[in-house]
């Protein structure tokens, strides 16, 4: 009899363990007592909300030289993708808000790229990011399609992000 209950119970309620956080939403979802992503004006973001899209996520900092010609090509590649399904983030590396946004006018960065504070860093630490600039293309169902420790040209960029279009969901 308890048998019986059983297959009952697990064929009609269709058991099946909840789904797997994808990396992409997990790099992306603040910890409780961290500080939340927010906007150049301190506004907080849900950086998950973008799920579901070909993401293009780079970590930057005023003090990477590298990262003024990695932001510009960003815009640029936002401006290529930006009809196409793909979205691009930069996120700062836990910098005062006035530094990065000083750093930013100076370089004047098109808003076609989601422009991110990261006050407590987490973004960088979720990824294993040990170089700077570190950038990881996600593909539709959030999964790392390739991570670039230091700066890309505009090529390489389209390459990848080309990649992580084809990969199905």
């Amino acid at each position: 009899m308890a048998g019986a209950w059983y297959t009952w119970y697990v064929t009609t309620l269709k058991y099946t363990e909840a789904p797997a956080v994808s990396p992409a939403v997990n790099a992306l979802t603040v910890a409780e007592g961290e500080r939340s992503f927010t906007d150049l004006s301190g506004n907080q973001l849900s950086l998950t909300s973008h799920a579901g899209k070909v993401l293009i996520v780079n970590s930057w900092a005023s003090w990477s030289p590298d990262s003024t010609r990695e932001l510009k090509t960003l815009a640029l590649l936002a401006q290529k993708y930006a009809n196409k399904g793909v979205f691009v983030i930069a996120i700062n590396r836990a910098e005062p808000g006035i530094v990065a946004k000083r750093f930013l006018d100076t370089i004047g960065i098109a808003e076609d790229v989601q422009l991110v504070l990261d006050p407590s860093d987490h973004y960088y630490r979720s990824i294993g990011g040990y170089t700077m600039p570190e950038t990881v293309f996600y593909g539709v169902s959030g999964e790392i399609t390739h991570q670039q420790h230091g700066a890309l040209s505009l090529e390489q960029m389209v390459a990848y992000t080309e990649s992580a279009l084809l990969v199905a969901p």
